[in-house]
């Protein structure tokens, strides 16, 4: 097989590429693919060389699913980023040859698809996959309604996710697959914080919770949605204790995108209760993850909050990049995703806003404001005490700056925006 190899490279009918940690891929050109295709159809070898093909794929799959939340989930999502074009490509065959399988086991890359952005393209998938006359197992069928969910949700459409996260549970109960419920439970707990029902929210992740059992990285999960839901209450301590135990738990299953995370919320934690140093060393160990230095995304996004830290400690050095750099990935993400929501964005804002109120630029620190409020509204972030007194003392020098009755105006245009105009209008350059 080699020497048939390098017979083709001699001849450049192929191209060989370093792959991930440096293996050797080859690749051809579409030319050379359509004449194989046409040699390969007519020697009648197609069918076994395609299904072979999806084979290989579908226990690539297995292997990356195993390997979510783990120490090696950075490397099986590079290996995923090289796969991607053939996994695309078996997912149209299977589509049209109206067999769901490999594509139902798609949705099960949720954490992959949140990594790299991308969205439409795995819920288009798992749609026409679960529109399909059943194929699959029946728990494949809830797996990929609950993953189906997971990325409306993302989207923010949260009453079409209901109605795939209802019929997931009612499939995984009828199969009696405990870890199915105890996710589902979880989802629907989201669901009805969504809502603001957040009692409802708490019964339900601690009905999910007491499924569970044995620790696992959804242990962490439950832990930290129930943490964040003492930090709405203004429950520090509560929030505090709940964000330990999920951070314990996933560094005894040494999930490094987990710990990542949890450092993440234990430092809107201290942020929120003005604790600066003790949020900029959750943040900064948080950046240090092999997950986020390989994933640009996620790099802007936590350096914005640490460029909006830096800015309450006094610090406004290459803050505007920081936050600027943030705000154009926040773009890239809606635009890229076509939705309308950005989990805790109102950080950009404030930040944005304190610092135009630094370079005079008061009505526009006026919009900033309002804009940041409808974010703190939506995602649940209610000013707290230690934050009133430094952040009334800004909404003061802007309303002096322009007038009370002006600064209400400008707050409520910027209230009034969408999450991608906002964005838009934060990045603009103010006039002299």
């Amino acid at each position: 097989m080699l020497s048939g190899l390098e017979s083709l490279l001699d001849k450049s009918l192929i191209r060989q590429v370093d792959g991930v940690r440096g293996e050797t891929r080859f690749t051809m050109l579409e030319t050379i693919r359509e004449y194989a295709f046409e040699k390969l159809t007519q020697s009648g070898e197609l069918p076994a060389i395609q299904q072979a093909h999806m084979n290989y794929m579908d226990a690539l799959l297995d292997k990356v699913i195993d390997a979510i939340s783990g120490p090696q989930e950075v490397a099986w999502f590079a290996r995923v980023d090289a796969e991607l074009e053939n996994l695309r490509s078996i997912v149209d065959r299977a589509l049209s040859h109206n067999k769901s399988h490999l594509i139902l086991k798609t949705g099960r890359l949720y954490q992959y698809w949140l990594q790299r952005a991308n969205l439409r393209e795995p819920f288009g998938w798992l749609e026409r996959a679960l529109a399909m006359e059943p194929n699959g197992s029946l728990l494949e069928r809830a797996m990929a309604m609950n993953n189906a969910g997971n990325l409306l949700k993302e989207f923010g459409e949260i009453q079409r996710a209901r109605g795939y996260y209802e019929p997931a549970l009612a499939l995984f109960r009828e199969i009696g697959d405990q870890d199915g419920i105890t996710r589902c439970l979880n989802n629907l707990g989201g669901i009805a914080w969504a809502d603001k029902d957040f009692e409802k929210a708490r019964q339900l992740y601690e009905q999910s919770l007491a499924g569970q059992m044995q620790d696992s990285f959804l242990t962490s999960i439950i832990l930290s949605n129930l943490g964040s839901l003492a930090r709405i209450r203004g429950d520090w301590q509560e929030s505090r204790d709940y964000y330990l135990r999920s951070l314990e738990n996933c560094e005894r299953l040494g999930a490094e995108a987990g710990i990542s995370g949890v450092n993440g919320l234990l430092g809107i934690l201290a942020l929120v209760q003005r604790d600066l140093e003790k949020a900029q060393a959750h943040f900064e160990s948080s950046m240090k993850a092999n997950w986020v230095r390989a994933n640009p995304g996620a790099q802007v996004y936590i350096n914005g909050i640490l460029g909006y830290i830096h800015l309450l400690l006094g610090d406004k050095k290459d803050v505007q990049q920081m936050l600027d750099d943030s705000l154009v990935g926040a773009a890239e993400y809606l635009n890229q995703n076509s939705i309308s929501k950005l989990s805790d964005s109102y950080f950009l804002f404030e930040g944005k806003a304190r610092l135009e109120l630094l370079n005079g630029q008061a009505a526009r620190a006026a919009q900033l404001f309002g804009i940041a409020w409808t974010q703190r509204e939506e995602d649940d972030y209610p000013l707290t005490e230690f934050e009133r007194p430094d952040y009334e003392a800004a909404i003061g020098e802007a309303r002096f700056a322009i007038s009370d009755a002006a600064f209400e105006e400008t707050f409520a245009k910027g209230q009034a925006m969408s999450l991608l105009q906002a964005v838009e209008f934060a990045l603009e350059k103010p006039s002299p």
